[in-house]
C-alpha cells in the first residue's frame, strides 16, 4: 500500500468504530458490522502499512476511539487492537508503550464487556512480548 492511499483510508476506516447511533439496525447490526467487516479490515490495513509511522497514525485513531462515551464503541475498539496485534503480531509490540495509559483506563471500565477485552488484550500483548505488563500499569 503507498502511503496515498493510506491518506486516503485511514481516517474513515477509523471513524466506522465510532458509528455505533447511525447503524440502522441498532447496536445488534453494529455489533455484526464491527465483527464481520471492520475489524478484520483494519487488521488486514495495518499489516500492509508501508512504515511504522502509518501504522502509529491507525494506532493513534484507535486509541481515540477507546475513549469514546459508548461501551460498544470501546469493545469494539479494544476488539479491532485485539485483530491487529493477531495480525501483524511481534512488529506491532513498538506502540506498546503508548498504548499502556489506554489499557489502563479500559482495565478499570465501568462495563464489564470492556474491562474484560482489555484484560484480554494485556493478557494478549503479555504473550506476545514475553513480558508482564503490571508493574507498566501502576501509576498510569
Amino acid at each position: 500500500m503507498t502511503k496515498g492511499r493510506f491518506d486516503l483510508l485511514v481516517e474513515p476506516l477509523s471513524d466506522l468504530l465510532g458509528t455505533a447511533e447511525k447503524i440502522p439496525s441498532g447496536e445488534e447490526g453494529f455489533e455484526a458490522f464491527m465483527e464481520e467487516t471492520v475489524e478484520p479490515c483494519i487488521a488486514h490495513f495495518a499489516a500492509s502499512c508501508p512504515d511504522d509511522m502509518t501504522r502509529k497514525t491507525l494506532h493513534n485513531k484507535l486509541l481515540m476511539q477507546t475513549r469514546s462515551d459508548l461501551a460498544v464503541v470501546r469493545a469494539h475498539a479494544i476488539m479491532a487492537l485485539k485483530a491487529w496485534f493477531d495480525q501483524v503480531g511481534e512488529d506491532y509490540l513498538f506502540l506498546v508503550p503508548e498504548t499502556l495509559p489506554f489499557m489502563a483506563e479500559l482495565l478499570e471500565d465501568s462495563d464489564g464487556r470492556v474491562e474484560r477485552l482489555a484484560h484480554e488484550l494485556k493478557k494478549q500483548v503479555e504473550d506476545l512480548s514475553g513480558e508482564g505488563l503490571d508493574t507498566y500499569l501502576v501509576g498510569e
